[in-house]
């Protein structure tokens, strides 16, 4: 284990999946496991990023699923099975940082890199803003009717009668 330390292993983790490396990935997991550094929890932070960072939320469900299997039954398997599952889907599918990429856009943005004013439909009631009226009004113009549309509508004016009766805002 010659020049492993765990900031390095769990790098090395994250990163090993990206390549679809899972002997290198799994060594690191390995190593953080045996490490006594934050345990076995340091390799599962890194592998359940990887949906989110790395594949645009593709597998998530599955990762997810590995993690609560350990975390009920603490079988390292588990670790190891989400390692491979991960590397598998970046052979075929490739990597797709979408989601990473928005999320880093958004914050430049946020913090000077564009004035963003909040689009019009935002102004509603659920901002407080608007009327529930115009709320519902802007959403049914946006959907197909349904079959029920006619008593949602007298359900939701009764509500607000109610509410308002109550002195509660909707």
């Amino acid at each position: 284990m010659t020049g492993w330390e765990p900031r390095l292993a769990t790098s090395t983790l994250h990163k090993a999946i990206r390549r679809g490396d899972a002997e290198t990935a799994a060594y690191a997991a390995a190593f953080l496991s045996e490490s006594g550094y934050q345990g076995t929890l340091s390799a599962w932070r890194r592998v359940l990023a990887v949906p989110a960072e790395d594949l645009n939320g593709f597998g998530v469900e599955k990762v997810v699923a590995f993690y609560q299997a350990w975390n009920a039954g603490h079988e390292l398997d588990h670790l190891f099975a989400a390692i491979l599952y991960l590397c598998g889907v970046v052979k075929e599918h490739g990597l797709d940082r979408t989601a990473d990429e928005l999320k880093n856009a958004a914050l430049y943005w946020v913090n000077g890199g564009r004035d963003t004013q909040p689009p019009e439909y935002a102004f509603d009631c659920h901002s407080g803003h608007g009327t529930v009226a115009q709320w519902w009004e802007q959403v049914n113009a946006q959907c197909a009717p349904s079959q029920w549309r006619e008593d949602a509508m007298k359900y939701n004016s009764a509500q607000k009668k109610e509410k308002t009766a109550q002195g509660k805002l909707l």
